[in-house]
């Protein structure tokens, strides 16, 4: 079975020698390459740089929603105020002792507040339907930029020569510091 380095790198380590006995899987030698690890490094800084980024979106998105659901309450409390405020005026304004402008007021604010939640209400869905997908979004780049490092971190992990399979190693004439 012919050896080869996925990466290469100056040789650190020989774990072995030439003739020795090996078992599948059995550590070689450790290469090491700067430019490798610098890439790796800079690659694994810009994963994390762009997580934390998502993570703030994420988190501005939670304060959106919860901000909707704080404004949607109030107008269901607003209209309640209101339409109660409207259920007890209406028989007084019938029989004459309200007058007419303090009653039209208040039908004028029950049906404002009728609209004001109508429109809230769709405004709320409009966004938690538009999170939802950021989100998704959000959550596929994550997934990718975490597929990415790993990927990363696996050349590094290529600096390593391992044995591909049990049997005699020979043929490895490789030496400390040899490119």
């Amino acid at each position: 079975v012919y050896l080869d380095a996925v990466e290469g790198g100056r040789v650190e380590q020989l774990m072995v020698e030439d003739g020795a006995q090996v078992v599948k899987g059995q550590l070689l030698a450790v290469l090491s390459n700067a430019d490798l690890q610098l890439s790796t490094l800079a690659r694994h800084t810009q994963v994390e740089q762009q997580l934390n980024n998502m993570r703030s979106q994420e988190l501005a998105l939670a304060q959106t929603r919860s901000t909707n659901l704080r404004d949607l309450n109030q107008a269901e409390t607003d209209l309640a105020k209101a339409r109660r405020q409207h259920d007890l005026q209406k028989p007084v304004a019938e029989r004459g002792f309200i007058s007419s402008k303090v009653f039209n007021d208040t039908k004028d604010d029950l049906q404002y507040q009728t609209q004001r939640l109508a429109i809230l209400r769709r405004s709320v869905a409009n966004d938690e339907r538009l999170q939802a997908s950021q989100l998704k979004q959000l959550r596929a780049s994550t997934d990718s930029l975490n597929s990415g490092l790993a990927i990363a971190r696996g050349s590094l992990s290529q600096l390593n020569l391992r044995a591909p399979v049990t049997g005699q190693l020979s043929g490895f004439g490789i030496q400390l510091g040899q490119w």
